[in-house]
């Protein structure tokens, strides 16, 4: 393992790295549920959709 894999590791073994876990599953979550509208509506209106989603979740 790399000295840099180690500090990750760490790091997401704090509070911080638990909340920054939980945001990445939420943004994961999210982004299938979104799929299902890309399909629906069309590649244009999802990176719109997909802009805003991201804009949300890392406020």
């Amino acid at each position: 393992m790399k000295k840099n894999e180690k500090k990750i590791i760490k790091i997401m073994n704090t509070p911080l790295g638990m909340y920054i876990r939980t945001k990445v599953e939420d943004f994961n979550q999210k982004l299938k549920e979104y799929s299902e509208i890309r399909e629906r509506f069309g590649i244009e209106k999802y990176e719109i959709i997909k802009i805003k989603l991201i804009n949300e979740t890392w406020k």
